[in-house]
Order: C-alpha cells, then structure tokens, then sequence
C-alpha cells in the first residue's frame, strides 16, 4: 500500500520548533518524511509564516527569547529535506479568495487550502490535511479534506495506523 500525502499547515509545522500539545505528532511525522521525501508539503509562504510563529512565542517569552533564532535555523535547514513547498501563481490565489468569500478564514489559512487543493488535484491520492487551526481545519474539511489535528489525543495512533 502506498503512503498518503500530507499537507501541513504552519500551526502544525510550528509544533516542531516550539513544544506544545501536537510536538509528538508533528515529530513523528517529520521523522517519516524525512525517510520518505515526497510525502510532507506545504505552501511556500509556510517559511515565513513559521518563522513568523516562532519569533512572536519568542517576543511573548513562550519560548526563550535567547533560543529564538536556533529553531528558526533548524527549520529553514529542514524543510530542504522533508518539506515539498508548492508555489503560489495567480490560479491558487483565485482560489484562495473563493475560499474567502465561503468561509472566516484569514488570508493565509485560505492559501494554504487552495496550495492543499494544488496538491491533491496534481496527485489524486489519499490526503490529509495537517492542522491545529480549527476554524482553518473545519473550513478544509468543508471542502473535502480529511483532517489530523496533531493537538488531538488520538492522533498519533491515527497517524501510526496510517503508516504502519
């Protein structure tokens, strides 16, 4: 059986680099995409959005203010090798603001369904949408995606019955 594909929005990839319910997921996740590339994506903009993430938990004395800069490095290193970033052009941004106009999304959560849409029509295979945003996840669950919240209990046995 081959794997599914995994979309991953940057609420989920932020639990990688600041620990917080989900880390254990996403760890997991990581670590199978890392010996399986072509599995975990995400949009481009994802790379600021996560460093963006990181600096503010930082700003807000969440995570360590001095240790900021070191998960932001492991990130940008690591999305190379275990993140495939889809591109935006002007078809996925139509499409995000389709996504506008049906549900209260905030602009970046709406490219990150539409690049999840790019994804799934491009390679027609068993998909998950990756996300600890709600609003985001019922909006992508609206239209069609199945959703892994990595917050959830019981998802690090979803995703073990998945892979294994």
């Amino acid at each position: 059986m081959p794997y599914p594909v995994f979309y991953l929005d940057s609420s989920a990839i932020t639990k990688r680099y600041c620990f917080e319910a989900g880390t254990e997921f996403i760890d997991f996740l990581f670590a199978f995409g890392l010996k399986n590339p072509g599995h975990l994506f995400t949009a481009a903009h994802a790379i600021v959005e996560v460093c963006s993430a990181i600096y503010m938990k930082s700003r807000m004395k969440i995570i360590d203010p001095e240790e900021a800069y070191s998960p932001v490095e492991v990130y940008i290193e690591e999305s190379v090798f275990a993140l495939e970033l889809i591109g935006t052009d002007i078809d996925l941004y139509n499409h995000a603001l389709n996504y506008l106009r049906n549900h209260t999304l905030r602009a970046g959560d709406a490219i990150h369904i539409s690049a999840a849409q790019k994804l799934y029509t491009q390679y027609e295979t068993e998909m998950y949408f990756v996300s600890a945003d709600n609003r985001q996840s019922d909006a992508a669950h609206a239209e069609g995606f199945a959703i892994l919240n990595p917050s959830e209990d019981k998802a690090v046995a979803v995703l073990d019955s998945l892979l294994f």
